[in-house]
């Protein structure tokens, strides 16, 4: 049984496989070891210490055929064993870019590099190789934030040779994402540039203020009359943040501040066409909902970034609205309006009836809108407490993502959209967050459906 495991499943699929043997299998416990071995983040493996004694008793398992559990396997000893190391390594080193080479994975090639980078003596006689292998890599990935991820190990194992043959290719690829209006490209080869120490902090920064700008000169290209855009006002300022406290060009910064107080002027005229509109919203409503915000808190113990996650996680969406909300009561001010309606038909201007509302459809209205405004407003609650508590920034969730989620939710090829999405969402810009994962979402659910 356990030498039948499949050879040419990897990551997420081969969790699955061996998921599937532990419930068939009489040597469940060794199953399960395996289990755990795979489960390890290939960046984690220096960090956790976990012991496989069912691993270590069984003779076979170097007879197994599945790559990845044997590269593991590899490494793990490597890592734990004091004797036969270099022979360990080179080992685990060459599997990894055998299941690149299969997969395609940058992962598995990233962190062979890794590897190599811990020992660089023992691969002497093969850098020439393994550098040249290298660039066909970094050429063949055409996301920025992959060839950046190449780009840290590289520098570390070959500081000059990387500098040279890379400062030119990256200041070609900030100009091309330019072009395409990839803005969160052009930031992974600006960092890119930084990590080979092409270009110094100062630098760094003007570059990415002037991306910043472009990218939201590009966003304001299309805007339209008595519209809030409010990332672009975002955008200005993170460009106007980088250049404090640098010396950089007068006439840069003076631009950018123009742009940042021209796009404060829209978002105060939105506040106060917003602040006429609802100067007479209901009282008795908002405190329902202010209350049901507070109360939910409290009973789901919310004091940090931890908890409050957790909480936002654990919310459901009910069947049955009126069993949530008593509002259906003769003495509720907000039940004067529904009483009243009785067979309301709506007319369009030729006199054709187009819709019809009566007491039970605006009660099942309102209660629907109340419920989804008390989320919010426990959601939004609940994100300052996160806030206070911690800041994720871009690079996180892009690690997380790309080093640690292997989903068949998120698709390789959506994982940077999934990435933006995600951030903006942390950042509190939720409509762009809505407007970039509602896609993802079904996009997902149908990958896995099929």
């Amino acid at each position: 049984m356990i030498l039948d495991i499949k050879p040419n499943l990897y990551g997420f699929q081969l969790k699955l496989h061996l998921a599937e043997l532990k419930r068939e299998s009489s040597m469940s416990k060794l199953v399960n070891e395996l289990e755990n071995l795979c489960r390890i983040q290939l960046d984690e493996f220096g960090k956790e210490k976990i012991k496989f004694e069912e691993i270590l008793d069984f003779p076979d398992i170097e007879k197994l055929k599945n790559k990845e559990i044997i590269a593991r396997w590899y490494e793990y000893l490597f890592r734990n064993r004091t004797i036969d190391k270099k022979l360990y390594l080179q080992k685990s080193v060459s599997l990894y870019i055998d299941i690149y080479e299969e997969t395609q994975k940058p992962e598995y090639f990233i962190h062979s590099l890794s590897l190599i980078k811990t020992a660089r003596g023992i691969f002497r006689e093969k850098m020439t190789d393994i550098y040249e292998k290298s660039k066909n890599v970094f050429e063949q990935i055409e996301y920025p934030f992959i060839q950046k991820l190449i780009l840290q190990e590289l520098i570390s194992i070959f500081p000059k040779k990387t500098k040279d043959d890379f400062e030119s290719y990256l200041q070609h690829n900030i100009e091309n994402q330019t072009n395409k209006n990839n803005y969160s490209g052009v930031i992974h080869s600006i960092e890119s540039l930084k990590i080979i120490k092409a270009i110094n902090i100062q630098e760094y920064r003007i570059m990415l203020a002037e991306n910043f700008e472009r990218e939201g000169d590009f966003q304001s290209k299309n805007k339209k009359t008595n519209t809030f855009y409010p990332l672009i006002l975002w955008i200005y300022e993170k460009a106007l943040r980088q250049l404090k406290n640098i010396d950089c060009p007068r006439q840069l910064k003076d631009r950018i501040e123009k742009k940042v107080i021209a796009e404060q002027k829209e978002k105060l005229r939105m506040f106060s066409a917003v602040g006429n509109s609802f100067s007479d919203i209901n009282k008795s409503r908002q405190k329902k909902i202010d209350n049901f915000g507070n109360n939910l808190i409290e009973q789901l113990k919310i004091k940090d970034f931890s908890s409050g996650f957790l909480g936002m996680m654990s919310i459901s969406i009910p069947t049955d609205l009126s069993r949530e909300f008593t509002i259906k009561t003769k003495d509720d001010k907000e039940y004067e309006f529904a009483k009243h309606i009785n067979g309301y038909n709506r007319i369009d201007s030729k006199g054709k009836v187009v819709g019809k509302m009566g007491e039970e459809k605006f009660n099942e209205i309102f209660s629907r809108e109340l419920w989804r405004d008390c989320i919010i407003n426990f959601i939004f609650k609940t994100k300052r407490i996160l806030d206070k508590d911690r800041v994720i920034n871009k690079e996180t969730i892009y690690y997380l993502l790309f080093n640690r989620c292997d989903n068949l939710f998120v698709p390789e090829n959506r994982k940077i959209l999934f990435a933006e999405g995600v951030f903006a969402g942390f950042s509190n810009d939720f409509i762009l967050a809505a407007h970039i994962l509602v896609p993802q979402i079904e996009n997902s659910l149908t990958r896995i459906m099929h």
